[in-house]
């Protein structure tokens, strides 16, 4: 699977005619790559080939871990890449000024002077966009496992209980399985579920509350994301009305969701929806984003995103509304955009 990462990252580049090569300094980017999360290292992608460029601490076990990878073992790196470019006629790299550390930014625009540093934000990450096969299973299983975690809250939630407490047990459950959380699970029950980020306290579920529960789970790599809402006990008439508008919207824009189709027009079938029924203004974030092995990635679903969505990408579709001072609903899957006819939905 990596190997397949690899070589599309190479080809990509070989099409590019600004660069020459592309130093990958991100996490998420050189697990792409290679499939090891280790510190300490970066790679360098040329148009021949890859090359990391490893701190003695973590030589021997990169070697281990990639028998077959050029690793270049260096206490001082930005010499190391002074040499690599001369070596290989290097006159110009890409570097994504988005997540690369400032201070190693700020020596390799002020040490190296014989290439051109060309900023490509989100370089490597939106080649990670469209999903292998492989990579698509490992969603997959991480989706299933979810889904079971969030079955098994599902009659484990009642009132009495603290959001902390049930936060606590949702990670317990993941473990189980061996994974765990791709992020902090969120329990915001009653006027909590109000706000679209509530980080879960020790507010006790009350009798007839809203319980709004975002979790997933990172399995070998990838990630998942799902959210769910439920009611402890019979709800009030706004948020039963709520509820039902938050479905359809969720429903539809599922649905929307295929190759061919752009990022902003799944948002504005979710957004379209809820605004008819009069909650508009109630809708406060974006419709969804791209889901691997981070679980937000390119694209994403919202009004400004003119993205072209292309068979295996892996998305949310996650529509909320939220009242001020009553509660919120919101209900999101991860969808798999495939090449079919509008109207037909492909859950993960």
């Amino acid at each position: 699977m990596f190997t397949e990462n690899q070589n599309k990252v190479i080809k990509h580049l070989s099409s590019a005619k600004n660069i020459d090569a592309f130093l990958v300094t991100y996490w998420a980017d050189i697990f792409y790559l290679t499939g090891i999360e280790l510190g300490e290292y970066f790679i360098l992608v040329t148009k021949k080939g890859l090359t990391a460029i490893s701190s003695p601490l973590l030589y021997d076990q990169l070697k281990h871990l990639l028998p077959d990878f050029n690793i270049i073992k260096t206490t001082n790196p930005i010499k190391t890449l002074r040499e690599v470019f001369r070596e290989n006629k290097i006159k110009s790299v890409g570097i994504d000024t988005r997540t690369i550390n400032a201070e190693l930014l700020s020596k390799l625009r002020n040490k190296i002077l014989s290439v051109k540093w060309k900023e490509k934000p989100g370089y490597i990450s939106r080649i990670r966009q469209v999903k292998s096969e492989k990579e698509v299973a490992l969603i997959k299983k991480s989706c299933e496992i979810t889904r079971k975690v969030l079955s098994s809250i599902k009659k484990y939630l009642k009132p009495g209980m603290r959001e902390k407490t049930v936060v606590d047990k949702i990670v317990e459950l993941f473990s189980r399985y061996g994974t765990v959380p791709s992020f902090t699970p969120q329990v915001a029950s009653g006027i909590n579920a109000s706000y679209p980020h509530h980080i879960a306290s020790d507010k006790v579920i009350e009798k007839n509350d809203v319980v709004i529960i975002d979790l997933g789970c990172r399995y070998k790599g990838y990630c998942s994301d799902m959210t769910r809402t439920f009611f402890m006990g019979r709800p009030d008439k706004l948020l039963r009305k709520i509820y039902n508008v938050v479905k359809e919207a969720q429903k539809q824009a599922r649905r929307k969701v295929k190759s061919g189709v752009r990022a902003d027009s799944v948002d504005r079938v979710a957004r379209g929806i809820i605004k008819k029924y009069g909650f508009g203004k109630y809708f406060i974030h974006s419709t969804g984003h791209g889901v691997g092995i981070e679980v937000h990635e390119h694209p994403r679903l919202f009004a400004k995103d003119k993205t072209i969505l292309k068979t295996n990408m892996v998305v949310t579709v996650e529509p909320g509304i939220y009242i001020p001072n009553s509660g919120g609903v919101r209900i999101e899957d991860t969808v798999l955009v495939r090449e079919r006819r509008e109207g037909k939905d492909v859950k993960i």
